[in-house]
């Protein structure tokens, strides 16, 4: 694997992105698509990537696939592999916590619905399972709010 021509490749695709955050799969479509880098691994391009001062790997968040349903498929909300970004393009700190915020919203609202399912359902242990998770949203929106 030609680590240069990633590193091209990379740059030139991150720049151009819409969405500045790059799930790892996208890039790994778009260099598999280059001459040369179809044989491109994830996990090499990952490593490459991490240690690389132009990227930031962003990693997922752990919270086990299915928790969070999104409202309208019923797939996790969140992700579950990393995103790479181009170190010139990382938010702000207030940029990061409105994104944040959207996201928890996001996050609560698909809970919220699981919850009425589940309460509907008469599922008593997820519905507990449930609340928890709306709680430690709760806690996380406070935490961010106190960030300074």
């Amino acid at each position: 694997m030609n680590l240069e021509a990633v590193e091209q490749e990379t740059l030139a695709y991150l720049k151009q992105a819409a969405n500045p955050l790059v799930p790892i799969r996208n890039l790994m479509h778009h260099l598999r698509g280059k001459a040369g880098l179809s044989g491109s691994d994830k996990g090499k391009v990952l490593e490459f990537l991490r240690r690389h001062e132009l990227f930031r790997v962003i990693e997922p968040l752990a919270i086990p696939d299915g928790v969070v349903p999104d409202a309208d498929s019923g797939q996790p909300v969140l992700g579950i592999e990393p995103s790479v970004i181009l170190a010139t393009r990382v938010p702000t700190r207030e940029q990061l916590r409105a994104k944040m915020r959207e996201e928890l919203e996001r996050m609560r609202d698909a809970l919220a619905k699981a919850l009425e399912m589940a309460q509907e359902n008469t599922e008593l242990n997820r519905a507990d399972e449930l609340l928890e998770l709306l709680g430690r949203i709760e806690n996380l929106e406070k935490q961010i709010e106190q960030e300074n």
